[in-house]
């Protein structure tokens, strides 16, 4: 069984909002026979540099028939990433990249309505009737590319309330921040966490930090 405390994904473009988030819209994606958006859109230019969210060996690259388009597929040893709706696959086919390596150009190819790169994180052991290939949420496992340590900047917490959060995890915990260092949300590494509406204008600047033990005013 693959230890979902070792995956720690990379954001795979630079400097582009998010525009769907995974399991939105299960009304268009019931024909895929998925329970919705089985990955995280990122909205981004035709032509932006697409990254190896994390080192693995490319299995897939080049053009899918089933909607995907131009993609390439990772396996990083018990998880896959897929990165689709490719303009341009620059990967090959048994190459073993690094976390950062450019692996294609964002596009529209495919079951697409426009440019934008569809990134998805599958782990087969965890595989449901709501997803059958084992897709979940890549967000849960995104490292900040800074370390945050506490204290943290005076804030709302996960529930709402002006303060600190207080979480306490054995295995480590997702925080959702904000840029001023707003805690937004708090999990559980590797659980499922719904992003309110309420904060959904943050979902492109929100950077999800994994530490065991955050502490402060309640």
């Amino acid at each position: 069984m693959v230890d979902l405390k070792k995956i720690g994904l990379t954001a795979p473009v630079d400097d582009c909002p998010i525009t769907q988030l995974f399991g939105e819209n299960p009304q268009v994606y019931k024909k895929f026979k998925q329970a919705g958006h089985n990955g995280v859109d990122y909205g981004c230019p035709t032509g932006t540099h697409v990254k190896a969210a994390a080192s693995g060996v490319v299995v897939l690259a080049g053009w899918d028939e089933t909607g995907y388009g131009n993609r390439v597929k990772l396996d990083h040893g018990g998880y896959e990433t897929i990165y689709a709706h490719l303009s341009t696959v620059v990967a090959k086919r048994g190459q073993m990249v690094e976390v950062g390596e450019m692996i294609g150009a964002s596009g529209s190819t495919g079951f697409s309505s426009g440019p934008h790169l569809h990134f998805e994180l599958r782990v087969p052991e965890t595989k449901s009737i709501d997803y059958p290939q084992g897709a979940m949420n890549p967000l849960m496992f995104m490292l900040a590319l800074t370390p945050i340590n506490p204290p943290l900047p005076e804030g709302r917490g996960a529930g709402g309330e002006v303060g600190y959060v207080t979480v306490s995890v054995g295995g480590g915990a997702n925080l959702r921040l904000s840029p001023g260092g707003q805690v937004l949300g708090a999990a559980p590494y590797g659980s499922t966490l719904k992003i309110a509406d309420a904060v959904r204008d943050w979902i492109g600047v929100i950077v999800w930090v994994h530490t065991s033990v955050v502490k402060g005013k309640s």
